[in-house]
């Protein structure tokens, strides 16, 4: 077995024991070789490789290996079911990783007219925007990417994140969340404007199409989400008070809102979310200042404007439209 093949049957084994394990009960070595049908050095390398990965798995004296409590790992199956369940369509392929390094690698290859998901437990080299590094710990968050084709678009791609943006406000709202906020162009807030979720676009191809388009979201789940841009405030879903929800139909929802404003914003651009955004904007009439190009432009949040730009009324007077640029929310002094 050359050595690429003995890591990808590690983390086959590292899932099979994690699974095991997921109930909160206390496995011996011996059990999972057998219940499993691998050795037990087997199995210690997959507990290795799941400690490697940020799993925290304790050694019990005398009993074996067990979790500090239950978590519910995400589950192809189940994730499906539920999008069956809402009757999404088209329904999308969907692969589960224990890690990898970006969802978003793992749905790049999928072919025209194939919508495709990947959902990950730990990405080890997640990206926010500009870059960052988005941190993930597991069973904390739910982290996935969908790629979506179009063929022609009526409105340029980058709004997508906002159309995107509005669905899973109003699908996290609509479970119980609140406090929520979108940040332009792509960051969901709650608790005092921290982040509870990021969204990410990569483009291939025309920005009015024909293109692929990879959506990738990450939310804070649990109460010790870590998932987040680095040296940046974090809140969860616990926190915004959404808590029952099982993960894994919290997944295929998440999925479902995505896909949906995949599809509306194919039909209609951001026509059918511009009264969505207004009601979530977390900038509107807040003081602001913009970083572009190495200066900074203070003033106002006044909305967005037809294709999703922000709109800045500047301190100095008079309006600037921005389409990319670091926001930060503060006193608007003099524009410089």
């Amino acid at each position: 077995m050359s050595g690429s093949e003995g890591r990808l049957a590690a983390r086959g084994s590292a899932q099979a024991v994690l699974e095991r394990l997921s109930a909160g009960d206390c496995w011996s070595g011996e059990a999972l070789g057998r219940e499993l049908g691998i050795s037990r050095a087997a199995v210690w390398k997959a507990v290795a490789t799941l400690r490697g990965l940020g799993v925290p798995v304790e050694a019990v004296a005398g009993k074996g290996y067990r979790l500090p409590g239950p978590v519910e790992v995400l589950d192809r199956q189940r994730i499906v079911a539920e999008l069956r369940r809402a009757g999404v369509a088209p329904l999308p392929s969907v692969d589960v990783w224990l890690s990898t390094p970006s969802t978003n690698l793992c749905v790049l290859g999928s072919q025209a007219g194939t919508p495709r998901a990947a959902f990950a437990e730990v990405q080890t080299a997640g990206r926010g925007r500009q870059g960052r590094r988005w941190w993930s710990a597991f069973g904390e968050q739910v982290q996935f990417s969908l790629a979506w084709h179009y063929q022609a678009l009526p409105a340029p791609v980058p709004g997508l994140s906002l159309a995107v943006g509005v669905e899973l406000a109003e699908t996290l709202s609509g479970l119980g969340a609140r406090g929520l906020q979108l940040k332009w162009p792509n960051d969901l807030l709650c608790k005092e404007g921290r982040k509870l979720a990021g969204i990410l676009i990569e483009l291939e191809g025309q920005v009015l199409g024909p293109c692929r388009v990879v959506v990738g979201v990450g939310v804070n789940h649990g109460r010790g989400a870590g998932g987040a841009e680095a040296d940046r405030p974090v809140a969860s879903l616990a926190e915004a008070g959404l808590e029952g929800v099982a993960r894994n139909r919290l997944a295929a929802l998440l999925l479902s809102a995505v896909i949906r404003g995949c599809q509306r914003f194919g039909v209609t651009g951001l026509d059918d979310y511009r009264e969505g955004w207004a009601r979530w904007d977390a900038l509107r009439d807040r003081p602001l200042s913009v970083v572009q190009a190495g200066a900074t432009l203070r003033g106002w949040g006044a909305g967005i404007s037809e294709d999703g730009a922000l709109v800045l009324t500047l301190a100095s007077g008079g309006q600037r439209v921005l389409h990319a640029g670091e926001v930060h929310i503060g006193a608007a002094l003099a524009d410089s």
